[in-house]
C-alpha cells in the first residue's frame, strides 16, 4: 500500500508530522481507537481532532499507552489533560485530520457514519490489531456471579451507536473469528437518545481466545484478566488496577 498524498500546514511541517503506510500495525490499532474514543472536525479552517476516555478508568491507558503510540505513527507528542469526566487530548493538525478522512472517518458526529475502512478488512493482522483498539476503548470486560458468590464468569461487551460498526462487528466475530455471541439493540427513544447497538462474547473459552488472538493494550482489562486467570474470578464493580491491586493485598 502507498502512502496517500496530503496536505501540510506550517505547524505540521514545524513538527515534523508524518503521516504512516496504511500497512502499519500500529495504525490499524489507532483506527480502531479513533472508532471508539476520537472525533474530529473543522472549525473556523482549524483541523481539530480529539480523544476522550473514562476519566478514572483509562488514566493509565491514556498517560501511558496512548501518546507512545501516537509518537510511534504520526511523530507527534500529544499532551494527556483532565477535564471534568473525561481525559485525553486535543490535536490541531490539518494533515492527520485530511488523512483520517480519507480513509473513511467522518467529520462532527459519529453516530451511524463510523466504521471499519476496507482496507482494514482485507488484512487478517490489520483486523486484529484494529479490533484491539476497538475492545480497548468501546469493550468493555466484566465478570458475572451467576450462581456464585464471587464474580466469575467472564464477558467481553461492545457498544456503538452505529450501526454500521455493529453489523461489521456481527459479521467478523460471528462468521469469521467464530466467536459465540450475542447481540441487541437498546432503544432511549424516550429520552430522544441514540439507540445503542450491543454484542456480548461470554465464556471462559471465547475469553481466553480473545486475549490469544486479539488482545489488549489497556492496562485495566490486562489487569482484569490476568486477575482473573490467577484467582479465577474479578470483584464485579472494581474496574481500575490500583482497586484490585488493593484487594490483592489484603487476601
Amino acid at each position: 500500500m502507498l502512502i496517500m498524498k496530503i496536505q501540510f500546514s506550517k505547524l505540521d511541517i514545524k513538527r515534523n508530522v508524518i503521516i504512516p503506510s496504511l500497512n502499519n500495525p500500529n495504525l490499524a490499532e489507532e483506527i480502531g481507537i479513533h472508532i471508539g474514543d476520537g472525533s474530529m472536525n473543522i472549525y473556523d479552517g482549524v483541523f481539530l481532532y480529539s480523544l476522550r476516555g473514562h476519566k478514572k478508568d483509562d488514566k493509565n491507558y491514556y498517560t501511558k499507552i496512548i501518546p507512545v503510540l501516537y509518537k510511534k505513527i504520526y511523530n507527534i507528542d500529544v499532551h494527556i489533560r483532565e477535564w471534568v469526566d473525561v481525559i485525553g487530548f486535543q490535536l490541531v493538525s490539518k494533515a492527520i485530520v485530511k488523512f483520517k478522512h480519507k480513509i473513511g472517518f467522518p467529520y462532527g458526529p459519529k453516530t451511524n457514519t463510523i466504521k471499519i475502512p476496507k482496507f482494514i478488512l482485507k488484512s487478517e493482522i490489520l483486523l486484529y490489531n484494529c479490533l484491539r483498539g476497538i475492545f480497548d476503548t468501546d469493550g468493555t470486560l466484566s465478570f458475572e456471579k451467576k450462581s456464585r458468590n464471587l464474580s466469575y464468569y467472564p464477558r467481553i461487551i461492545f457498544s456503538t451507536t452505529s450501526k454500521k460498526l455493529n453489523t461489521q462487528l456481527i459479521k467478523i466475530l460471528q462468521n469469521n473469528l467464530k466467536f459465540n455471541l450475542s447481540y441487541w439493540k437498546q432503544s432511549y427513544s424516550s429520552k430522544k437518545w441514540n439507540d445503542i447497538y450491543r454484542i456480548c462474547i461470554r465464556g471462559n473459552k471465547n475469553i481466553n481466545r480473545w486475549f490469544e488472538i486479539i488482545g489488549s493494550d489497556n492496562p485495566k482489562n490486562i489487569f482484569k484478566y490476568n486477575h482473573w486467570k490467577e484467582f479465577g474470578y474479578c470483584p464485579l464493580h472494581v474496574h481500575t488496577e490500583e482497586k484490585l491491586a488493593v484487594l490483592n493485598s489484603k487476601l
